[in-house]
């Protein structure tokens, strides 16, 4: 599963990078799948916070809004690099961003910044 997964998630990104967003989110989300369905073998904060990226390009801000909040809660319970949690809290920044709401995007982007 770790090979499939691997393979899904940079298919994903080669879509993603090409502006292809419905594939890359269809590939995306079927990479959460095997996550799911084989206990998270992988950490999938990281994967939630690339969805929300694809969906907010492709103007899906709720959707985007939601699954950055979930790349947030997932990446308070994973262990791993420390830029993991500030990629999901970029994604919600992007949201944040894309909808007009500058102070709140702003907000979350300064203690990166600082840092």
């Amino acid at each position: 599963p770790r090979v499939e997964y691997n393979a899904i998630v940079a298919a994903g990104e080669i879509a993603r990078v090409r502006g292809e967003h419905a594939r890359a989110a269809q590939l995306k989300e079927d990479a959460l799948g095997l996550v799911d369905a084989a206990g998270a073998p992988v950490p999938c904060g990281a994967l939630l916070a690339d969805l929300a990226h694809i969906q907010t390009h492709a103007g899906k801000l709720a959707e985007a809004e939601a699954l950055s909040l979930a790349a947030i809660a997932a990446q308070e319970q994973e262990t791993g690099p420390s830029w993991t949690a500030a990629h999901a809290v970029l994604a919600l920044a992007q949201v944040r961003e894309y909808a007009g709401r500058y102070d709140e995007a702003i907000e979350l982007d300064e203690p990166s910044i600082a840092n």
